[in-house]
C-alpha cells in the first residue's frame, strides 16, 4: 500500500505561505479600495505544486480569514476552490514547467474568475452592478450588449 502523501512537511509549509500570499493580497485589495482581489494567487500556487487538497485548505481558509474584516469575501470560497480544481490537472499535464506554457492556464482560470465571481458578485449586490469603481462602465455595458448584465459583470 501506498503511502498517503498529502502532508509532508512541503506541504505544510506552502499551505502557510500560501495562505500568508493570499492574505496578504486580500488585505492589498482592501486596504487601498482595489476592484481585483488578489487573494487567489496563493492557491493557484498551492494547487500547482501541492494538489488538491492543500490548496482547498488555503483557498477557503484565506477566504474564512479575510471574511472576518469583509463578510462578502466568505462568498468567494466556491470561487477560490475552484481555482485550485483547475489548476491541478494543468500542473499534471505540465503547464507550468515553462512560462511561456504557463499563460495556457490564464484563460480557464480568467473564466472561473470573471465568470463565476462576476456572478456572486452580482447575486450578492442584490442582482444589480453596486457602486464600485466599475459600476458606471457596467451599467454601460448592460444596456448595449447581448446578455448585457451578465457581459457587464465580466
Amino acid at each position: 500500500m501506498e503511502k498517503d502523501r498529502t502532508f509532508n512537511k512541503f506541504s505544510v509549509t506552502a499551505i502557510a505561505l500560501c495562505l500568508a500570499m493570499n492574505l496578504a493580497g486580500g488585505w492589498l485589495a482592501l486596504t487601498f479600495g482595489l476592484p481585483l482581489f488578489f487573494d487567489a494567487a496563493g492557491t493557484v500556487l498551492c494547487a500547482a505544486l501541492c494538489g488538491y487538497l492543500p490548496a482547498f485548505i488555503v483557498g477557503f481558509c484565506s477566504n474564512s480569514i479575510i471574511s472576518l474584516v469583509d463578510t462578502t469575501t466568505l462568498y468567494f470560497g466556491i470561487v477560490s476552490i475552484l481555482f485550485a480544481a483547475v489548476t491541478v490537472p494543468l500542473a499534471k499535464c505540465g503547464i507550468f514547467k515553462r512560462l511561456l506554457t504557463s499563460f495556457i492556464a490564464l484563460p480557464p482560470l480568467v473564466l472561473v474568475g470573471t465568470g463565476l465571481g462576476s456572478l456572486t458578485t452580482w447575486m450578492l449586490a442584490g442582482m444589480s452592478f453596486g457602486s464600485g469603481t466599475t459600476s458606471a462602465l457596467a451599467i454601460a455595458i448592460s444596456r448595449n450588449f447581448f446578455m448585457g448584465t451578465f457581459a457587464a459583470q465580466i
